[in-house]
């Protein structure tokens, strides 16, 4: 297992799974190896809105077996953030099959050629348990004694503050006769965020043509089911379309940073990013639209490309990815807000 050096604060951590992704393009290229998984791309999203100064505050925890390719855990660790890799000799690595059927990237099939290690709360060392907010990719089923265990696993290491956490439902199970189980899950996390073809299956509602005012009334609909008001707001991610975020008294749509198709290669991992970034940015400032606008804007990276983004260092700018600095891109981002609606973000 690495361990790091220093005990750090930290932010974020997700309980989502590093996937080595085998990638056949339309082409009939193969990829192998390629880094990716919910575990990956949400850490992505976190890394990039803190920066290299609060990287070491971005917790990465990789359930490995024998075989994780050594460029795999050099990659992460580049990013210079707290990572921790259990390494089970006697099984493979979480390995997945992504296959591309048409030259846009937009329809695309996935299935496990492997047993998946799904990292549980009991797999984290307590330098990650302590984590002041935690990503989760699970079934309704599986979440509640996820959380549990977490914070149990927390009170018996005497860390009293409750961490923010960030639900992200499993799409198979999005349909009518889970809802029941959603609503009961909802109340236990503090953000819950489908993208908007799962929020519709949960009301059993058409998904052609894309209809903004169907996906807030849908929103609407789930939070007016909370028994409790635990559940701070919903975030839709839209894809193309945007994002739209609820908490009952404010409904927003933020639009993407990328107006035109042109730069956008692979949407794959963008609602993961998205999420990684809107967690760490929510659990610093429990600002709704800041984490919105931050998590905008970490997603944009996550899409220029096949897997991940690619990280250097310029002498003049410092950090940049895919040849551009998180913040500069974030300013345009703010400009083109105030350019659409003449308001002050």
């Amino acid at each position: 297992m690495e361990k790091s050096e220093e005990t750090w604060r930290i932010r974020f951590v997700s309980l989502g799974m590093i996937v080595l992704d085998e990638l056949r393009l339309p082409s009939g290229d193969i990829l192998r190896d390629k880094v990716g998984g919910s575990g990956a791309y949400s850490t992505l999203g976190a890394r990039l809105v803190t920066g290299p100064m609060g990287s070491h505050e971005i917790g990465c925890f990789v359930l490995a077996g024998h075989d994780f390719p050594q460029y795999v855990t050099e990659l992460l660790k580049s990013w210079d953030i707290s990572l921790e890799i259990d390494v089970d000799n006697d099984r493979l690595s979480t390995r997945g099959l992504l296959e591309y059927h048409e030259e846009t990237f937009n329809h695309k099939s996935f299935r496990y050629t492997t047993s998946p290690l799904q990292p549980m709360p009991r797999h984290l060392p307590t330098s990650l348990l302590v984590s002041e907010s935690f990503h989760m990719l699970l079934a309704p089923g599986d979440l509640l004694p996820y959380i549990d265990e977490l914070l149990k696993m927390r009170e018996q290491q005497r860390v009293g503050q409750r961490p923010v956490i960030v639900w992200e439902p499993l799409p198979i199970k999005c349909r009518k006769e889970h809802l029941d189980m959603h609503v009961r899950a909802c109340g236990s996390v503090d953000i819950f965020s489908p993208n908007h073809l799962e929020l519709l299956a949960l009301f059993d509602e058409a998904t052609e043509p894309f209809n903004r005012e169907l996906i807030e009334n849908c929103a609407a609909r789930l939070l007016t089911l909370q028994p409790t008001p635990a559940l701070n707001a919903i975030v839709v991610r839209a894809a193309e379309h945007g994002c739209f975020l609820t908490d009952g008294a404010t409904k927003k749509w933020f639009p993407p940073f990328h107006s035109h198709n042109d730069r956008v290669v692979d949407v794959t991992g963008a609602g993961n990013t998205f999420l990684g970034a809107f967690t760490t940015i929510f659990q610093h400032t429990r600002n709704l639209t800041e984490s919105a606008i931050q998590a905008t804007v970490a997603a944009s990276f996550a899409v220029e490309q096949i897997s991940l983004p690619t990280r250097s260092m310029d002498k003049e700018s410092g950090e940049i990815w895919n040849g551009v600095m998180v913040s500069q891109r974030l300013d345009e981002y703010r400009d083109k807000l105030r350019r659409m609606d003449n308001r002050t973000i």
